[in-house]
């Protein structure tokens, strides 16, 4: 790469590479590829470091932006009025999860056994190297109980982990169930009623 200007500047809270060609202001990391034209950056705006993209035709699109605090933003995620699940894929994309039909395929009701949740047993541990409790389902179990849809798998096929924000639509397909149910036995008792009174 020509006429190339590397700048190392240390200050007392932060320490600036900046590597760009000649001509192009701002503090900046940049790593240039596709000649030169299309770009990552990592800029310093204000001690908040934010994570660029720039296209071949010069549009800037804000990748990643840090909050100084922990936190992280998307910017260029879809705007939605109210907050939403994140999903990563297989792939590690990210991206919020949407309900609406218009951005499915295949739909068709789900057949499956829901009463298969109530053999499931919680446990309560700790992540190896840590000391905090948590609760849960163990993905060994899920799996064995049938419970392919609410379990994950890693790359080689074994059981992951839980998909728990599943769970609920196995719940509310159980209380329905059981709603049929104490309705069927209500007509039969006040039908055993009718006739004890005749």
């Amino acid at each position: 790469m020509t006429n190339m200007t590397i700048v190392a500047e240390a200050t007392d809270d932060q320490t600036i590479i900046d590597m760009k060609p000649n001509g192009l202001g701002g503090a900046a990391l940049r790593l240039f590829h596709g000649g030169d034209t299309q770009r990552w950056e990592f800029r310093n705006i204000n001690k908040v470091w934010d994570l660029l993209y720039v296209d071949d035709t010069g549009q800037l699109f804000q990748v990643l932006v840090s909050n100084g605090n922990g936190s992280l933003i998307f910017p260029e995620a879809p705007q939605i009025p109210n907050a939403t699940d994140m999903v990563i894929d297989g792939n590690g994309n990210i991206g919020k999860q949407s309900s609406s039909a218009r951005y499915k395929e295949n739909i068709k009701p789900l057949s499956e056994d829901f009463a298969k949740v109530m053999a499931l047993k919680p446990v309560s541990f700790s992540y190896k190297g840590t000391s905090a409790e948590q609760i849960g389902y163990l993905a060994e179990d899920v799996d064995a109980a049938g419970l392919s849809n609410l379990v994950q798998c890693d790359n080689e096929g074994q059981p992951d982990a839980v998909n728990y924000k599943h769970l609920g639509i196995y719940a509310i397909e159980l209380l329905k169930q059981q709603s049929q149910v104490i309705e069927q036995l209500q007509e039969k008792l006040q039908a055993l009623e009718t006739k004890l009174v005749n």
